[in-house]
């Protein structure tokens, strides 16, 4: 999240580091860089989508044993999610939105700025479908094993392998991209380190909880694990 210094006069700086050090905490520039340096390595590129825009999406290349609290949290900042159905063997899941509105700001946005679901670039499309019904073949039922913690504006967030200082502004800095950051408190339970980060709303929680889950504040330590805080 914060600047690595570089000369200017050194041309031979390697693709993956320029990805590497542009990441500063803003919001998909990560994303991008890891997604671009994927692709470099060989992995599958976005295939066309030719379907009719549809408030039902298609999502593939997911992570396994992704959940379904997890893929609502990466698609409500746009609009609410009325459905999620998972292919857990396809690692494929189709999510059905409020209007065909909502589902085409969520293509438009992940067509400019990769989704990311744990570090991995998932592709988001419209599907064939037009409306998910009950009797969608080969589609099993979402997982519950995430915490049924209410979304809210209040995050509780879990700092692993912690390396370096952490200060209050380091939090701040990371997380006001998502919106304005109203208060934060530290603490130590049972020698891990805490933070509760109250934001200004809902929408900027979600979207804060959505792109820095599994991040690290600085390079190789200090990982950032956010959840809902039952507080």
């Amino acid at each position: 999240f914060f600047s690595l210094e570089r000369s200017e006069k050194d041309p031979r700086m390697k693709r993956n580091e320029m990805h590497t050090l542009g990441y500063q905490g803003m919001p998909g520039m990560q994303s991008m860089g890891m997604a671009s340096g994927m692709q470099m390595g060989g992995a599958k590129r976005h295939r066309p989508n030719n379907a009719s825009p549809s408030k039902c999406l298609h999502v593939r290349a997911l992570p396994y044993h992704v959940t379904e609290t997890e893929l609502s949290t990466l698609f409500s900042p746009f609009g609410r999610v009325e459905k999620v159905l998972i292919m857990v063997m396809k690692q494929q899941a189709f999510v059905q939105m409020e209007s065909v509105l909502a589902a085409t700001n969520v293509v438009n946005h992940y067509a400019l700025v990769p989704a990311m679901l744990r570090n991995k670039a998932v592709y988001v499309q419209y599907s064939n479908h037009q409306e998910l019904t009950a009797s969608q073949p080969t589609v099993s039922q979402p997982q519950r094993t995430m915490s049924s913690t209410p979304a809210n504006s209040v995050l509780m967030v879990n700092i692993e392998n912690v390396q370096a200082p952490i200060t209050l502004d380091n939090l701040v800095t990371i997380f006001k991209p998502y919106g304005q950051v109203l208060r934060i408190v530290t603490f130590i339970k049972n020698g891990a380190y805490k933070a509760l980060v109250e934001m200004s709303s809902l929408e900027a929680a979600t979207a804060a909880k959505a792109n820095l889950e599994g991040k690290d504040m600085f390079q190789g330590c200090c990982t950032l694990h956010v959840n809902f805080s039952k507080l």
